[in-house]
């Protein structure tokens, strides 16, 4: 959907609707020409020495890359809090979420992709709404966001 507003346009109201099909999240195929291009640098998910130097250690002597992103992903649940406040959180910025060790589901996120790609496990940003399993109706209340690495074919 596409919007053009203007001024004239304050004060209205956008009301959208739509029909959902819920689907939980999991282990996929997807038909991609190159998996390789979740392993470059981005703006807020640099290749940084310091993202190479953790990762190789977390992954250290473990094999196959399930095992070495379960390990990198433990780390990241080990060495972060969900903390939403201060400044800098919520931008999916690697390097804050590495040095201040807190933020939401974007800084997490991000902070992972940077160690899986540090060890050349292709990784990428997803998006969604998390709802309860038991509420089939009413508002989203916001969005979540998560990582997604590839390996033995599959997202």
């Amino acid at each position: 959907m596409y919007l053009r507003l203007g001024p004239e346009d304050s004060g209205k109201t956008i009301e959208i609707r739509s029909q959902i099909q819920r689907r939980e999240k999991s282990v996929y195929a997807e038909k991609m020409l190159d998996p390789g291009q979740y392993l470059s640098s981005e703006r807020l998910v640099p290749n940084a020495e310091t993202f190479r130097s953790i990762a190789e250690t977390v992954v250290a002597g473990k094999k196959g890359d399930l095992v070495r992103a379960r390990a990198l992903y433990d780390h990241v649940i080990d060495r972060m809090r969900y903390m939403k406040y201060g400044s800098g959180w919520g931008k999916g910025d690697a390097v804050y979420a590495c040095n201040a060790r807190t933020g939401n589901c974007s800084d997490f996120h991000s902070y992972f992709i940077a160690l899986a790609r540090a060890v050349a496990i292709p990784a990428r940003f997803a998006i969604g709404a998390a709802i309860p399993s038991e509420r089939n109706e009413g508002g989203i209340d916001g969005y979540h966001c998560w990582a997604e690495f590839y390996t033995d074919g599959k997202w």
